[in-house]
């Protein structure tokens, strides 16, 4: 799947990532119990941001990353034009805490990895993706 980036295109694949991301935070009784929230945006901003970059061919993208509080690297993505698409960054409101993409202070520009097991998670959302674009008749340009 590749696609032309256009600011239309950005947002309906941005935004259908976020959803099937979204959709895998269940919630339990046991949760529930001792308050705890499902954070199912943990542990994708890698795979997120990498796929909506190959998505694009990289065309007007950049990859960024930056260590959080958890001194883990937040992976989220910056337009030529200065947006910053941070599919993921929810995580840090579920933990009460500041998305590392609300400052570009830290932040470094970085390449893809391609290393085989976060290959096979990308392919694995990009078929999620296309399921879910097909499901919701969602027309890219």
């Amino acid at each position: 799947m590749k696609l032309k980036r256009t600011a239309y295109n950005l947002e309906i694949i941005s935004s259908a990532l976020y959803e099937i991301i979204r959709a895998k935070g269940v919630s339990n009784a046991l949760m529930e119990a001792i308050g705890e929230k499902p954070n199912p945006f943990k542990g994708q901003c890698y795979v997120v941001s990498a796929l909506l970059y190959d998505i694009f061919d990289g065309e007007g993208l950049e990859l960024y990353r930056k260590k959080d509080f958890e001194n883990q690297y937040h992976w989220w993505i910056k337009t030529l034009d200065g947006h910053t698409i941070d599919i993921t960054g929810e995580q840090y409101e579920i933990q009460n805490q500041i998305r590392p993409s609300s400052s570009y202070d830290g932040a470094e520009k970085a390449k893809p990895m391609w290393f085989p097991s976060y290959k096979k998670r990308m392919e694995k959302l990009k078929e999620e993706l296309k399921e879910f674009i097909s499901k919701n008749d969602i027309k890219p340009e």
